[in-house]
């Protein structure tokens, strides 16, 4: 019985061991850091990601409370939101990352695509370039924050 649970102990460590490591966090590498700010400066990206906050905030407005949706939070709530949203942390948190995988060498033709457009895709500038992990960190740090207000309303 030893024997046998030695064995599968011993198959069981082989296999956990073997399993790859996730990636590591990708951080800008020589001119990237630099042309990524570019990047970031001539797409209006702060603006593009306050208009992303502002519709995802509009969904969390209601919120559902004994079979009756009430009115959590107001156009001050998103505003107070939106504005107190640490742009410069989540840049060097998420933003740079997210934007490290692509080459210096596109990096600079998405500069001179937003340069030659005027720094937006479409007037309001809510169509933007966003990653899956931008969105998460994004959507995650928005809530945080709405919930805080609805919680310190009392619902």
């Amino acid at each position: 019985m030893k024997k046998t649970f030695f064995i599968f102990f011993a198959f069981i460590s082989i296999f956990l061991l073997a399993q790859t490591p996730p990636p590591s966090v990708a951080i800008p590498k020589g001119n990237q850091e630099k042309l990524i700010d570019e990047f970031l400066e001539v797409s209006n990206y702060k603006k593009s990601l306050q208009e992303y906050s502002f519709t995802f905030l509009y969904s969390k407005m209601n919120k559902k409370i004994n079979g009756k949706y009430v009115k959590v939070l107001d156009k001050n709530d998103l505003n107070l939101i939106v504005e107190n949203f640490d742009y410069e942390k989540f840049k060097k948190q998420t933003l740079y990352n997210s934007f490290s995988i692509i080459s210096e060498d596109k990096l600079k033709e998405m500069i001179l695509f937003y340069k030659k457009i005027g720094g937006n895709l479409t007037e309001r500038n809510e169509l933007f370039f966003i990653s899956t992990a931008i969105n998460n960190n994004l959507t995650s740090l928005i809530n945080q924050a709405a919930e805080e207000i609805i919680t310190k309303k009392g619902f």
